[in-house]
């Protein structure tokens, strides 16, 4: 695969460019510790990302993400609905998560670290994730293409999602924590 340095295009290291989403090839996951012995799994259907970045490398990049609250999918309808309830997102109140980046810095040549406000139930707290840079490519239709993985972990309390049931062992059914994983592969012309 050729990338932009094969391809003689100019190191530009002011012009800042748009990259678009394809949702194809990205996607947004979620994974929550459940009766403390296994994990349950979501993802959501919808969602949009804007990136905006210097030409030349993703460091002080602006990034949005607005995620489609209803478009949420866990392979069991009954679950699906009781997560849009109040008990859960209450999506009819709070239909979208939205992620602001407030800064993007650059560790090493494939790690970042993603700082930004996320809102729940439109409870506004900031979050740090960490973000791994899979690489850059011109693909055939004159594309370029590059991939990250964005993992982290948030306490679902501190957003207000506060559901949760007692075991008669004294242990709780749902952790606080959730596991994000995300997957986005973005294009420019």
């Amino acid at each position: 695969m050729e990338t932009l340095e094969n391809a003689g295009v100019v190191n530009d290291t002011t012009e800042r460019v748009n990259w678009n989403l394809d949702l194809i090839h990205s996607s947004i996951r979620f994974s929550v510790r459940h009766l403390v012995v296994s994990e349950a799994h979501g993802h959501f259907n919808s969602f949009k990302v804007n990136v905006n970045s210097l030409r030349r490398g993703f460091a002080g990049a602006e990034a949005e993400v607005r995620i489609d609250v209803k478009s949420i999918e866990t392979g069991m309808p009954d679950r699906n609905g009781h997560l849009l309830s109040d008990d859960f997102f209450n999506a009819e109140k709070f239909p979208e998560i939205i992620f602001k980046s407030t800064s993007l810095e650059k560790i090493d040549d494939e790690t970042y670290k993603v700082k930004g406000n996320l809102t729940i139930r439109d409870v506004t707290k900031e979050v740090t994730l960490d973000a791994t840079y899979g690489g850059e490519i011109l693909d055939q239709w004159g594309f370029t293409r590059v991939g990250f993985n964005v993992t982290g972990v948030i306490n679902r309390e501190d957003f207000g999602v506060k559901f949760n049931t007692l075991l008669d062992t004294g242990a709780v059914a749902l952790s606080k924590n959730v596991k994000i994983n995300c997957d986005m592969e973005l294009t420019r012309k």
